[in-house]
């Protein structure tokens, strides 16, 4: 099923994402849209599918595509 939502991560925000998941003092949630976010970025070499990444975390298809679709609609921070 092809992407609606198509994440670009800079390595601005990549940083920011990676500092809060390593700080450890976020929610279990944050840290878990922190991950999505990373792991759907079309900018790393590595691209994975959504059912892995749905499996890896531990989380649905639909949560995985509602944090896509709030960072592209309102940026990191909506996410």
């Amino acid at each position: 099923m092809p992407t609606k939502y198509h994440v670009n991560l800079t390595e601005v925000e990549r940083q920011e994402l990676e500092s809060l998941i390593r700080g450890g003092a976020s929610s279990a949630r944050t840290q878990t849209r922190a991950r999505i976010l990373l792991l759907t970025d079309e900018n790393q070499k590595k691209k994975i599918g959504t059912e892995e990444i749905a499996s890896v975390l531990m989380c649905s298809l639909p949560t995985i595509t509602a944090i896509r679709r709030k960072f592209v609609e309102g940026g990191l921070d909506n996410a």
